[in-house]
């Protein structure tokens, strides 16, 4: 199964920083993602869909 999402980084200082959020299609709004619990492995694979080559999660919940 595949799942796509349409994802993007806003607010942040530079290029490729930022607070992440989601498309949601039901409402047809763009919301933030929860940063509870998210690690490195999470930010990784959200940069690589953003066409970055990794990623890293910070507690200011930013995603470089």
């Amino acid at each position: 199964m595949r799942c796509a999402a349409a994802v993007r980084l806003v607010g942040g200082a530079s290029y490729g920083e930022g607070r992440l959020s989601i498309y949601n299609d039901l409402t047809g709004r763009w919301q933030p993602v929860c940063a509870d619990a998210w690690t490195n492995s999470n930010a990784d694979v959200v940069c690589r869909q953003l066409g970055f080559h990794a990623g890293a999660a910070t507690g200011s919940q930013r995603v470089a």
